[in-house]
This record gives structure tokens, C-alpha cells and sequence, in this order.
């Protein structure tokens, strides 16, 4: 049976540079959201370290979560893809959106796809978040 993929992608502006260089700080949140969505991990999570940041990949028994980031554009790139008919991966990049942020100003863009078609974009030019 095939059950399909929905896939969120969510480019966040403004992060700090002291955000963007803490690895474990990034691994420590992918681990978390695996976690509390009842995920599998199935491979350690792996980074790609070059000059322009770190890639930080969880591939788990429903799909993968990955995490790019941009240092020298203070931005960094979610991208998760479950392959089942749940909203998880909208909740997960929402969670891992909230826990980069704090009390700060950051600008978010979004993609939600659906079996590969693209089903909703949304554009919020400035989201304040607080805990």
C-alpha cells in the first residue's frame, strides 16, 4: 500500500552565528524531536562540515529531518519528510523552529508538499517568538 510523503521545508533568517556553530546544541534538538514524536532513529545523525556550515541529517523508520545551515546569511534550512499521512512534518519544523528562537525576531519562509505536489506555502515575513 502506498501511503505517500508530506514534506515541510523552512528557511529560517536572523539566527545568531553562536547558534549556527553550536553542532551539538543542533544535534541535541533533532535527537529531542525525534523523540517526542515517537520516532525511530535509525542512523546516527551525520554533518558534512565545509566553509559555509554544517548539515545535520536523522533518518528515522518513517522518514528524515535535515537541518542545513548558512552562517555567512545567518539562516539555516529545515527539511523533513514522513512518509505517512500524519501532520508531523509541519510539527516538527514548527518545534525545532521554537527552540532555535527564544525571545527573538526571526524571519521564516515555508513549503508544505503532499505526495510531491506543492499543497501550501505560506510567507511569514516576521514571527516574534517567545517561551
Amino acid at each position: 500500500m502506498d501511503i505517500g510523503f508530506r514534506q515541510m521545508n523552512m528557511d529560517v533568517f536572523g539566527i545568531s552565528k553562536n547558534i549556527l556553530s553550536d553542532f551539538q546544541g543542533l544535534k541535541n534538538i533533532m535527537r529531542e524531536v525525534a523523540d517526542i514524536c515517537g520516532l525511530n532513529i535509525i542512523t546516527n545523525l551525520t554533518a558534512s562540515l565545509d566553509d559555509k556550515g554544517q548539515r545535520i541529517l536523522v533518518v528515522t523508520d518513517k522518514g528524515d529531518i535535515v537541518i542545513k545551515t548558512f552562517p555567512e546569511r545567518e539562516m539555516l534550512m529545515i527539511d523533513c519528510q514522513i512518509n505517512d499521512e500524519s501532520g508531523l512534518p509541519v510539527a516538527i519544523c514548527e518545534y525545532i523552529f521554537q527552540k532555535l528562537g527564544g525571545a527573538l525576531n526571526l524571519t521564516r519562509m515555508s513549503a508544505f508538499f503532499e505526495r510531491g505536489v506543492n499543497y501550501n506555502a505560506s510567507n511569514n515575513p516576521s514571527i516574534n517568538i517567545i517561551n
